[in-house]
């Protein structure tokens, strides 16, 4: 294990490409403390947005609660209003003996009936209605229209819930009711719910009218829908008799009932929330009384959904920090190749230093940066370099130069001699136009020779001048060399070395075919173009040569039967300076089989150039 992570951090450390580096140690100084964190306080962290989505909710139950006590405070102050016309006395306050005659006069009934009508035209309120001993009902209904029936009988509505709390309990004076207190008929064509006060006699208790203030059931389940935050939680409200009110979800609200007896048990007090296992399922329960009312506002919250509504919160978190987390990345990522992508030019081209001149690199602004200074620096090296390697290949071509005429020299005298003896040999044999011949061709071997100062010449001009020199060689030695070029025409306004042929013929005359029994031999030229290169073969039948001759005859250290082979050193050592050390000579042979010399150059023209 120990080793792996050796290789591991040595891998990372030392051979990583420096951006994904970079890019991977971003990644672990962000992410490693965020899991850490992240898991440790995971559970605080669901805890509290528990507590804070509880919290919420008892501000928001509470806002309700006063929204809803506000609402009953309306519809108290509107029966009250109508409770205190100065007419109402009039007309309901009498001692109970009197209910069968009016002591209110006409006028009085009808502005009493306007500012009834006056109060049902708020929008909280659907209707009222004043529901009259059977007696006064007689009198009144006169004044009753078919837009507005406001007296009616107590009769109509003494099957009711809400008649029967009245009748058994004679202190009531207020009820509110829910729509089971209510009759079909009062719930169609009134209101779901109604604030009713009693009006007594005033010698008895016994109820003289009863006004009923009706109100939309729609209204309230608006009120408790409204701030429902949490899903499958439910608000609903309840009476001193456990019945329903309202509810923002029917099925959930009868699934969560609690009596009113239960919810002070489990609950410490109003307008906190406790929680509580309820069929096997946690649930943060609490309650609000609604002052001036016997309700109580219950809310009920599934911990499985405030666990939902956590886990979203986390979701949205890390989705957020996942966002972040991103452009971080994709920041480091712009950074570090900011970084590693001129490191990479500066070291590529530092590469090539190992194969060619060094090149600059360009810089589209003037970058201050640490890796700005090290571009500066090499380019200003790079500079100098290129500066050393111009004096460097001027002062090489000089000196190759200078080598090449010293190699030259020292080939002509050599040449020369050989020529000469030639020339001596025929004068003191008197052949006179064989001297004659032979002088004209030493001289148009020269005038070839020395007619230009290059180091190079013509193909055609080269195979002309070692045709002299064969032909010069044939005088002397009785033509004793069959000597035969096949070279295309194509090939010969290409360039070659000067006194390249010469040498090389020369050997296998002297070295080779005068080395026979006979004396005698052919030599055979032929050629070819070859890629951007051209072959020669020298080939020739004489005696050849063994292994070891060929491993000394290209090194300049070698002898050769009496003679030196620096011609054949030095014609090769020159194309090697010219052309490269890829090109020159190439030796074959074997004793008894002749010698094959394979020429190779590049395949240059006018001059030297391609």
């Amino acid at each position: 294990m120990k080793r792996i992570f050796c290789r591991l951090y040595q891998y990372y450390a030392h051979d990583m490409r420096m951006q994904s580096k970079l890019i991977i140690s971003h990644l672990l100084l962000v992410l490693i403390p965020t899991l850490v964190l992240s898991v440790f306080f995971y559970r605080n962290i669901y805890n509290l947005i528990v507590t804070s989505t509880v919290k919420s909710e008892q501000a928001l139950c509470a806002q309700t609660a006063d929204t809803l006590e506000a609402t009953i405070k309306q519809i108290s102050n509107a029966a009250s209003s109508v409770l205190s016309n100065p007419f109402t006395d009039s007309l309901f306050t009498i001692p109970e003996k009197s209910a069968g005659s009016l002591t209110a006069g006409r006028d009085d009934i009808i502005h009493f009936r306007q500012s009834a009508a006056i109060v049902t035209g708020q929008e909280i309120i659907s209707s009222i209605r004043i529901y009259c001993d059977d007696r006064l009902y007689q009198e009144l209904k006169a004044y009753n229209t078919e837009d507005f029936s406001l007296f009616q009988s107590i009769s109509s509505v003494s099957s009711t819930y809400w008649y029967g709390i009245y009748s058994s309990d004679r202190e009531r004076d207020v009820l509110l009711c829910p729509g089971l207190y209510l009759s079909p008929t009062e719930k169609k064509e009134n209101g779901e719910l109604a604030y009713i006060c009693k009006i007594p006699y005033s010698d008895s208790g016994n109820a003289s009218a009863y006004m009923a203030v009706y109100f939309s059931q729609d209204r309230i389940d608006d009120i408790l829908q409204k701030d429902m935050t949490v899903a499958d939680s439910a608000i609903y409200i309840i009476n001193d008799r456990d019945t329903f009110v309202s509810a923002s979800n029917s099925s959930l609200a009868g699934a969560y009932f609690m009596s009113q007896k239960d919810l002070a048990e489990h609950i410490e007090s109003a307008g906190r929330f406790a929680v509580n296992k309820f069929m096997d399922e946690d649930i943060y329960i609490g309650y609000y009384t609604i002052a001036g009312t016997d309700w109580d506002m219950v809310s009920v919250l599934p911990a499985a959904s405030l666990l939902e509504k956590g886990n979203r919160l986390v979701i949205q978190f890390v989705g957020i920090y996942l966002f972040f987390l991103i452009l971080a990345l994709f920041m480091a990522l712009a950074l570090s190749h900011s970084i590693t992508k001129r490191l990479a030019n500066v070291a590529r081209q530092m590469g090539e230093v190992r194969s060619g001149k060094p090149h600059r690199l360009e810089q589209k602004t003037q970058e201050k940066d640490e890796i700005g200074n090290l571009v500066e620096t090499y380019n200003y090296m790079t500079d100098q370099i290129s500066q050393l390697l111009i004096d460097q290949e001027k002062a090489a071509k000089e000196l190759q130069l200078s080598e090449f005429k010293a190699l030259q020299a020292q080939i002509n005298p050599h040449f020369l001699y050989n020529t000469l003896d030639m020339i001596n040999w025929l004068s003191v044999s008197g052949k006179k136009e064989e001297l004659s011949c032979a002088i004209q061709a030493l001289s148009r071997f020269y005038k070839l020779t020395l007619s230009r100062k290059d180091a190079v010449s013509l193909i055609e001009q080269e195979l002309e001048h070692v045709s002299l020199y064969v032909q010069l060689q044939n005088m002397r030695y009785e033509y004793a060399i069959d000597f035969i070029i096949d070279v295309p025409p194509e090939l010969e306004e290409y360039t070659i070395p000067k006194l390249t042929f010469q040498p090389i013929v020369e050997n296998s005359i002297q070295h080779g075919i005068f080395m026979k029994e006979s004396k005698t031999g052919s030599i055979v030229i032929t050629g070819w173009k070859e890629g951007d290169d051209i072959v020669f073969q020298v080939t020739d039948d004489g005696v050849g040569m063994d292994e070891d001759t060929l491993s000394q005859i290209l090194s300049g250290s070698g002898k050769k039967n009496g003679g030196s082979n620096i011609g054949i050193y030095n014609t090769h050592l020159r194309m090697q300076l010219l052309y490269g050390r890829s090109y020159g000579l190439s030796y074959s042979s074997s004793p008894g089989s002749g010698t094959v010399v394979e020429i190779r150059i590049k395949a240059n023209k006018d001059n030297g150039k391609a």
